[in-house]
């Protein structure tokens, strides 16, 4: 009798052990789930750390030949402007030439149109006394 207590104690003890080692297998296979999860997700975010880190390379080439190509184009303006500056000043000094020498012109054909008029008058009187000499011999 004693033995059997005994038996039947060691077999609910076995038992419980049994499902006690179930539930640990359970609980192992779903951590193991759980684990290869989390080293996918790992996978997933070194991945994406890599290619934001080729993004951000890629980003930052980008940003030193904009602004190399910004230097080159501050750099032609200044050339531009300076040119344009020695034209405008080119320019001014043209037209401030011209504007003395349309002057000049101006008090060239004045003078020029009072000598023809002092002339005009001269032979009008020159022809004045031949005619007055005219009607004094006729």
């Amino acid at each position: 009798r004693r033995a059997e207590v005994e038996c039947a104690r060691l077999a609910a003890v076995l038992k419980q052990e049994q499902s006690e080692k179930q539930w640990l297998e359970q609980e192992m296979s779903q951590l193991t789930k759980e684990l290869e999860a989390s080293r996918a997700e790992c996978t997933h975010l070194a991945s994406q750390i890599s290619s934001n880190q080729a993004s951000q390379q890629a980003a930052e080439r980008d940003s030193a030949v904009l602004k190399a190509g910004v230097r080159t184009w501050e750099e032609e303006r200044e050339k531009v402007r300076g040119e344009l500056d020695r034209e405008r000043a080119t320019w001014r000094s043209e037209k401030e030439l011209l504007a003395r020498e349309l002057e000049a012109a101006k008090q060239a054909a004045s003078r020029a149109y009072g000598e023809l008029e002092a002339c005009r008058k001269e032979v009008s009187m020159l022809r004045e006394g031949q005619e007055r000499s005219a009607a004094v011999c006729a």
